[in-house]
């Protein structure tokens, strides 16, 4: 009987080991997908639902504009044609992490995202956004091809946790941004053979 009770006690005592272990490696690879980018599904937009890194991170989010930024004109975005979008941590911490993604006026997501530095940033949201990489960074980029088919107004999202580097989830702050750009509008009529129509009679 007492070679039962320790074999039962040292049973148990290994169970409650390994559990603990368990769960300490999943705390770490949790906190090490987060450092690593976002789940997806995180930018506050209507496409994303409003949800924003407070689902992880401790806090509310607050709007903060100029994180977004992007080379497209403003005559407007061209179909098909490819621009530079970038998200900067305005006012940044040393720890910095964001998503950021395209939607339409139908909260669709719109374009095509391709990644320039695989170092520091990666497609989430099944290729419908862009998230970080490494969280020392404070500006990231990204190429966005528009749409080749009509589509109106673009509108980027982007959510950016500011972490307070103590390796948990409180203290840090969560801030929005977003921005709309229009299609270039403007067209222009191309002559092929200007003699043929100088030559045309007015009469």
């Amino acid at each position: 009987d007492t070679n039962k009770k320790l074999d039962m006690k040292y049973l148990y005592t290994a169970f409650v080991a390994t559990l603990f272990v368990v769960m300490l490696n999943g705390l770490n690879n949790s906190a090490e997908s987060k450092a690593n980018g976002s789940p997806g599904k995180k930018t506050g937009s209507p496409g994303d639902l409003g949800a924003t890194c407070t689902g992880c991170h401790a806090g509310t989010a607050a709007a903060l504009s100029g994180i977004i930024t992007t080379n497209i004109p403003a005559t407007g975005y061209k179909k098909d044609s490819i621009y530079t979008i970038t998200v900067t941590a305005v006012g940044g911490t040393s720890t910095c992490g964001f998503e950021l993604t395209a939607e339409s006026s139908t909260n669709a997501k719109v374009g095509t995202w391709t990644i320039t530095n695989t170092t520091l940033t990666k497609l989430c949201n099944a290729n419908g956004a862009v998230t970080h990489k490494v969280t020392s960074a404070t500006t990231w980029s990204a190429n966005w091809t528009a749409p080749a088919t009509s589509t109106g107004d673009v509108k980027f999202y982007a959510a950016m946790v500011y972490g307070n580097g103590n390796g948990s989830d409180t203290g840090d702050n969560v801030k929005t941004s977003n921005i709309t750009v229009s299609p270039n509008t403007s067209s222009t009529t191309s002559v092929s053979n200007p003699s043929a129509i100088a030559s045309i009679s007015t009469r």
